[in-house]
Order: C-alpha cells, then structure tokens, then sequence
C-alpha cells in the first residue's frame, strides 16, 4: 500500500477512530524524537541560547508577543 493510500483509507474512518490513529501516531514519533541523540550543533545552539537567556532574561517574550509579531492584526 502505498502512502497515499494509506492517508486515503485513514481519511475514511470515523472521527473517533482517525482521532486515535492520530494519537497512536503521535506517540511513535514522541517515542523516536526522545530516543535520537542531539548532534553537536543542536546542543551549540541550545547552549547558545541559554547562555543568551542568562545574560539578558529580562529579552523574554511571551507567546503573545511572539504571535503578534509574526502575525500582526491577527
């Protein structure tokens, strides 16, 4: 079967069915993401960012300001 059919047939479930596939789903790639080591730039960057976070926490912008930034007037 290929991809698109499988996405096909899963579209043809009832609601409460698609919606625990979707959960099964999720789960697995949780699962796989927390098991996959870091590279090297990946912990660069977070360290980067803490040590930015550290010198200048008062920069901090709440999830608010953030979405209006990017969308503003929404």
């Amino acid at each position: 079967m290929t991809k698109m059919e499988v996405q096909a047939a899963a579209l043809q479930l009832p609601v409460e069915e698609r919606t625990l596939l979707a959960h099964s789903l999720l789960e697995s790639v949780e699962a796989e993401v927390a098991s996959t080591p870091l590279t090297a730039e990946q912990r660069g960057e977070i360290v980067q960012r803490l040590q930015a976070f550290h010198a200048n926490p008062e920069r901090v912008l709440t999830w608010e300001e953030v979405e209006a930034e990017l969308w503003p007037g929404a």
